[in-house]
């Protein structure tokens, strides 16, 4: 008798276990109201052109984004920014060198789809200005415009990607588009609103 009291005992409570882990709540979307992240990233392509087969550097990045707006269909709206810096350089013969460093800043928009707690797909549009500092070594013209380059260039478009959040304020992300860069990657850390 005293060995069926027992077995019932610890089979009530296997089942009671059993039941809570049912019943946890579901973890939250990985960006949701009030969330943000900082990203920092390599990319290559771009809207830049060059004469001649100039060396370019990748583009680097850093972006923020908050999530403003839940509950949009099945995602939610953020907005930022991204700032990156590129250069390039062609080597005439005699050791001429033209140079260009580019300085971008544009604002985002992006839709985050709200399937995963860790994975983080978006869609976005970028709309910002590019700066154009060239200079050469051969006829010291830094600052000026060469070639009828203008300084300042509209930059932007559309863009995809994905958050993958290695823990709850680390994670890895991949972009691809027609904005400031074709391909982009890197890493990001979250601020959570949990």
């Amino acid at each position: 008798m005293k060995k069926s009291v027992l077995f019932l005992a610890l089979l009530a409570l296997c089942t009671n276990s059993q039941a809570q882990e049912i019943e946890k709540p579901p973890k939250p979307p990985a960006f949701k109201k009030g969330s943000g992240t900082i990203a920092f990233g390599v990319g290559s392509g771009g809207g830049f052109t060059y004469y001649g087969a100039a060396t370019t550097s990748p583009l680097i990045t850093a972006s923020i984004e908050t999530a403003f707006i839940d509950n949009v269909g099945i995602g939610t709206i953020g907005f930022g920014a991204l700032a990156g810096f590129k250069m390039a350089s062609y080597e005439y013969a005699l050791n001429q060198k033209d140079n260009w460093y580019h300085i971008i800043l544009a604002p985002r928009a992006s839709y985050h789809f709200a399937f995963h707690h860790a994975f983080d797909p978006y869609v976005g549009a970028s709309l910002g200005v590019s700066y154009t500092i060239y200079d050469d070594n051969y006829n010291n013209s830094i600052g000026s415009t060469a070639y009828n380059l203008k300084p300042f260039k509209v930059v932007g478009g559309v863009f995809a990607g994905a958050k993958y959040n290695i823990t709850r304020w680390f994670g890895v992300f991949l972009e691809a588009g027609l904005d400031v860069s074709r391909f982009r990657a890197g890493i990001n850390f979250n601020k959570l609103n949990r």
